[in-house]
């Protein structure tokens, strides 16, 4: 009852030279599939994996929306492309992932266990020497409206990062022969040490009040992570000509950070007690309040 186990399933029915994975809600580039098969026919072997950027169609619903379809513009368009250019290892998105079958068979597909196979199937890849890469087209997504369904969907993702975290830990040793330490900094940075911030973000701000000694410290810290972190959005949102109310948006951001340690907190406890328990996005509400 998982994504990874119905995709191992259909698996089973695939005739084809490769294999890609859609949303039910997804809207991708017409010319997506082509572009695909472009990138695939560069006669490059080791090519596992082709991956277009996603976003949000309704990303003017709410702030909420505002907020989601900010943070996905920074992830796809250029922390991944990022991972990229340094040949790091790239976490897959849910979707609009290319695969080439012949490879994903010899990986053995997706791990049924993780609620976020997508990021461990990218790492994995890596781990057995292939390679993933991005292709300039988008996918959009449907995000979710409401705060208690974000909170849901993004606890699985946390929960997921934990799982993956773990289970590439034990097998660091194959991650860095095949990545180098450009793997072994990915797994800690952006899988390992992502759910961690969250988890420590609400008591360095209980910190601010109830400590007289470290409150200056942690002050100045906030200071220089905010202003840096605006500055980025800021040059984000004009470099991708987004709309100008992404600029309240960006202003506002740290908002929308700390729902994510309600979420954290919420992946640990399903972490320990319900590891396999997939949080089911909701989808369509906000089509019904237009």
């Amino acid at each position: 009852r998982t994504k990874a186990k119905s995709c191992n399933y259909a698996m089973s029915f695939a005739r084809g030279k490769y294999a890609v994975i859609y949303d039910a809600d997804d809207k991708p580039d017409p010319l997506q599939l082509k572009k695909a098969l472009i990138e695939f026919n560069k006669d490059d072997d080791k090519l596992a994996c082709v991956q277009a950027k996603l976003n949000y169609y309704n990303c003017d619903y709410n702030f909420l929306t505002k907020f989601f379809s900010l943070e996905y513009m920074n992830w796809f368009q250029y922390l991944l492309p990022g991972f990229q250019k340094m040949n790091m290892p790239i976490p897959l998105g849910g979707s609009s992932n290319h695969f080439s079958v012949k490879i994903l068979k010899e990986v053995f597909f997706w791990d049924t266990y993780s609620v976020t196979e997508d990021a461990d199937l990218g790492l994995r890849l890596a781990q057995m020497g292939y390679k993933t890469r991005m292709i300039d087209s988008e996918t959009l997504e449907e995000s979710p409206i409401a705060v208690f369904a974000w909170i849901k969907q993004r606890a699985r993702w946390i929960k997921g990062y934990m799982q993956t975290y773990i289970v590439h830990l034990k097998n660091i040793k194959s991650l860095y022969k095949h990545t180098g330490f450009k793997g072994i900094l990915l797994l800690n940075l952006f899988v390992g040490s992502a759910a961690f911030i969250f988890f420590t973000t609400p008591f360095l701000l209980l910190s601010l009040i109830l400590t007289k000694v470290l409150n200056e410290l942690f002050l100045y810290y906030f200071v220089v992570v905010y202003v840096t972190n605006l500055i980025l959005l800021v040059i984000a949102v004009k470099q991708q000509k987004m709309p100008f109310y992404f600029y309240i948006v960006s202003i506002f951001f740290p908002v929308y950070s700390l729902l994510h340690s309600v979420a954290a907190f919420l992946a640990l406890w399903e972490f320990i007690l319900y590891p396999e328990r997939w949080n089911k996005t909701q989808h369509g509400l906000w089509k019904q309040n237009l």
